[in-house]
């Protein structure tokens, strides 16, 4: 039991000192924040939209019943499209290392979502909270973002120019 409670703020802890330390101390620091942010959205609203449009194949039935294949990978794509036009837009990398980006966060938003479902899943709880209804709660709006948050870090750290 203590273990759940000590991860749980690692969980939680460790993705927002990484986002502090984005803003604080890395060059554009902000805009690494928004651009996060932009992708994680589009990744989130893409799998929702297309999924709900073409349905399909569930991907992991057990996990989260409503998440089907045409959703995960419309978000990945879209991931990299988004990536790739912010990136453009304002001129932060070469467009190959924001696609690649793009797909790497779009497949950790999803793995991310796919992880606090099951942390749901294992404590018996539909929502986390009922901060915001109808959304399993804060963490169903931020699950993707955590993890994205820790790969952003990593980019910024080994492949980028910041």
């Amino acid at each position: 039991k203590w273990v759940s409670a000590i991860f749980s703020y690692f969980y939680l802890a460790f993705p927002f000192y990484i986002l502090i330390f984005l803003n604080n101390y890395t060059l554009n620091g902000k805009l690494i924040i928004l651009w996060l942010l932009c992708i994680v959205c589009v990744s989130d609203s893409s799998a929702y939209i297309f999924g709900s449009i073409i349905k399909g194949k569930k991907l992991l039935p057990k996990i989260s019943p409503n998440k089907t294949w045409a959703g995960f990978l419309f978000s990945i794509l879209f991931s990299a499209l988004s990536s790739g036009y912010f990136s453009y837009l304002f001129n932060i990398t070469s467009f190959k290392k924001s696609i690649i980006l793009g797909l790497i966060l779009g497949f950790f938003t999803s793995l991310g979502d796919l992880f606090e479902s099951y942390l749901k899943r294992i404590n018996n709880k539909k929502d986390v909270s009922k901060l915001i209804p109808g959304h399993g709660g804060l963490l169903d709006r931020l699950d993707g973002f955590l993890f994205a948050i820790v790969v952003m870090f990593f980019y910024v750290l080994f492949w980028s120019k910041f």
